[in-house]
């Protein structure tokens, strides 16, 4: 036993008295030791496990958040922090790095306000504290934020990971460039209006009348010699007086 052999026993007959007794109650102990090995030898064994799964859990969430086309932003609390402007960055994507034009290493473990400032960061955190502490859905609204290729529009998506107690653990944000969605919007709206005044114009533009001619010959008869052209016929029914002219 001492050695760390929890296999070996005493064996049986035992004397009497308490030598007997003695040997009796040490391979019950070392029974009892052998259990309790056992025991931790299954929990170790379990617990490796778990970690191996988790492992492998979390290697497939970040193969597939670090594949989503969309930029994904994921912070957690620092402390006792009750604003989400407290929160650092725990995990971004490709998609954010290639939107933003920062590099992960230089955000993992800093807050927005490290490399953001002005309105967008003060905009991002209200967002931010209504996700986390507002009792309704929040709205998707769209705003200016500053990328690698300029200031750009965008609408962004929250999910709030809280633990069996409700306790906020992460913030998981999800962004979309509308910037060319809305510019093609904005065309098109140009065009159809471009095309509807000039559909108007033409409605509203005269037009002559259909078979004008021949609805005009009973006018000529009366009011022009023969040979004598329509607008002639026109000013001679005024009562203007002029001179026949033959084609």
């Amino acid at each position: 036993l001492g050695a760390g052999d929890l296999g070996v026993r005493i064996p049986a007959p035992y004397p009497s008295g308490e030598l007997g007794l003695l040997m009796q109650k040490l391979n019950a102990t070392a029974q009892s030791l052998q259990g309790q090995h056992d025991a931790i030898d299954e929990l170790n064994r379990k617990l490796s496990q778990s970690q191996a799964e988790e492992a492998r859990t979390k290697v497939f969430l970040d193969t597939i958040i670090e594949n989503i086309p969309l930029p994904i932003l994921v912070k957690a609390p620092h402390g006792p922090a009750q604003s989400a402007k407290d929160w650092r960055i725990t995990l971004l994507n490709k998609a954010y790095e290639d939107f933003t034009g920062f590099s992960r290493e230089n955000l993992i473990g800093k807050s927005l306000r490290e490399f953001y400032a002005g309105e967008s960061v003060d905009l991002i955190t209200a967002l931010d504290d209504d996700a986390l502490y507002s009792a309704t859905p929040t709205v998707p609204i769209e705003y200016p934020l500053t990328a690698k290729n300029g200031v750009r529009i965008v609408t962004s998506e929250r999910v709030v990971i809280r633990d069996d107690n409700g306790a906020a653990l992460y913030l998981l944000t999800l962004i979309e460039d509308v910037t060319d969605k809305r510019r093609s919007e904005q065309r098109h709206d140009r065009q159809s209006g471009e095309r509807r005044r000039a559909l108007h114009r033409s409605q509203h533009r005269p037009r002559p009348l259909q078979g004008s001619q021949r609805c005009l010959r009973p006018f000529r008869r009366r009011h022009a010699a023969p040979g004598c052209s329509l607008p002639h016929a026109r000013r001679r029914a005024r009562g203007f007086h002029l001179p026949y002219r033959r084609r």
